[in-house]
């Protein structure tokens, strides 16, 4: 089990957020604080079934919260694979340098 983050606002700051915020965005996490922080939800995953997300989500929420706080939480990423992970097949260095070639299959899938 994943340890959870001390939630420091107060609930009563948080219900106030969660009322008040226009972006839907940021109230679903401002909400999920606010869920973690009364006891209604013990787990990513009991607040991802609250909230309609995936735990990993909510991961990364907590995650954004415990770096920049409340501030962390109101940045909205682009969708998708984050950029500081690339992807490289590790097949191409072979073909590049001629130590793989292609050949055709023969009947049965055997080369």
């Amino acid at each position: 089990m994943y340890n959870l983050p001390e939630i420091s606002e107060p609930a009563q700051q948080l219900e106030r957020l969660v009322r008040k915020e226009r972006d839907a965005q940021i109230q679903r996490r401002y909400h999920m604080l606010l869920l973690m922080k009364t006891g209604e939800v013990e787990s990513r995953t009991g607040a991802g079934r609250h909230l309609g997300v995936h735990r990993n989500t909510i991961a990364d929420w907590l995650e954004l919260y415990e770096e920049g706080g409340l501030d962390g939480l109101r940045e909205i990423g682009e969708p998708g694979p984050r950029t500081d992970r690339s992807f490289r097949p590790a097949v191409d260095p072979l073909r590049r340098n001629g130590g793989l070639e292609r050949t055709p299959l023969r009947a049965g899938g055997i080369r």
